[in-house]
């Protein structure tokens, strides 16, 4: 189920889209009401919070059969919805209310349906073509790897598309892993966070290991003591290969506890030393966020990079890399930046395969939709997809 757009920023195109004819689209039908059964499983989860925000004022519920998720709408695109059918420029739809970047939302969304060139169409390069120059760096692409190799795999339900997307570029289990890190005390010995060991003590010195929330089990949570424990937004990811954490995490210690950082979330288990953020550092500000992830690109450069997809890297070869989780919205509280992107990502890869796209084209699309959201991370990878 999706909320609202997330508020992104797009050139004014020249008024294009306010000049131009649309219509309403057919693969949604508004509705003032939506029942749990017309969701997808982990969609009921936040339903009772968009119904209770004063935003909500209606739905629009994807024809029978679709894979496309519900979406909650405001009363303005309610009413919008309600008046539009196949309005041009005489038909005085310039002094609707609704500006170009809405509109092109509309469009990406199969929400609305643009004429031009002689037919009907829809989708993110309908509403903004094609932008920017294509980036080919190592960190750039193993995010647009990841897109099109799930997009190669077919259409899948939402959720199942997202969680191929937020899991992606996990190292594969191997015999060598096993017998490194065979299990949780293991790990951190190795990285230097078993009691007593040095690594440990260092952190310890200025705050405290806590079990986290979620994954307890696989994660180890350190909190600063000079730092309010309020959850803070900014995040820095370092991403190694399991084999360079131990070198690293001294020096990532030294310059996270130079830096001041609110707190270091580092995986603890086997199955988690896999994943490619396996260590993140969190701040509350910006501007301390950019700092320390500049200073860990430089002083990490010499260890082998692994990688973090959808994150915004730092270095071209992605040891480092950045994302802003921002403030909750109604049912996605604690929602990182990364899951947030995958989410759209498999929202625009849905549609685009209910437009009858193919793979290549359908991971195109898919990436100019979080591009025309303003989203930091895809900057680097979406534009100039070829």
């Amino acid at each position: 189920m999706e909320y609202s757009p997330a508020t992104g920023s797009l050139a004014n195109r020249g008024g294009r889209l306010r000049s131009a004819r649309v219509r309403t689209s057919a693969v949604y039908e508004l509705v003032e009401h939506i029942a749990a059964t017309a969701l997808e499983a982990g969609d009921t989860d936040i339903l009772h919070a968009v119904r209770s925000d004063a935003k909500t004022a209606a739905f629009l519920r994807p024809k029978p059969g679709s894979l496309r998720t519900v979406k909650a709408i405001g009363s303005s695109l309610a009413g919008l919805l309600r008046t539009l059918s196949d309005v041009g420029p005489a038909g005085g739809f310039a002094g609707a209310e609704v500006d170009e970047e809405s509109l092109a939302r509309l469009i990406a969304d199969d929400i609305l349906e643009l004429h031009e060139g002689g037919q009907w169409k829809s989708g993110p390069e309908a509403a903004i073509g094609t932008v920017g120059e294509p980036q080919s760096s190592p960190a750039a692409l193993v995010s647009r790897n990841a897109l099109l190799r799930v997009a190669l795999a077919g259409p899948r339900s939402l959720g199942q598309t997202a969680a191929a997307l937020y899991h992606h570029h996990r190292l594969p289990h191997s015999p060598r892993h096993v017998r490194r890190f065979p299990d949780r005390n293991a790990v951190e010995r190795v990285l230097g966070l078993a009691c007593s060991q040095s690594v440990r003590s260092a952190f310890e010195a200025h705050g405290a290991f806590v079990p986290a929330l979620h994954g307890a089990n696989d994660w180890l949570l350190w909190l600063s003591h000079s730092v309010a424990p309020a959850t803070p937004r900014y995040k820095v990811y370092v991403s190694l290969l399991p084999e360079d954490m131990a070198r690293a995490l001294p020096i990532i210690g030294e310059a996270a506890l130079e830096a001041n950082v609110a707190r270091m979330k580092i995986a603890c288990s086997p199955d988690c030393m896999l994943r490619p953020d396996r260590l993140m550092l969190y701040t509350a500000s910006r501007e301390k966020q950019q700092r320390i992830g500049a200073t860990l690109s430089s002083v990490l450069r010499e260890l082998r990079p692994h990688g973090v997809p959808f994150a915004t890297p730092v270095d071209p070869d992605g040891r480092v890399a950045l994302a802003d989780d921002g403030p909750d919205r109604p049912g996605t509280e604690n929602e990182s930046a990364r899951l947030r992107t995958c989410r759209q990502l498999a929202s625009a890869l849905v549609n685009a395969f209910e437009r009858g796209e193919p793979p290549e084209q359908a991971a195109r699309q898919a990436a100019l939709r979080v591009y025309l959201e303003g989203e930091e991370v895809a900057l680097q990878w979406a534009p100039g997809w070829q």
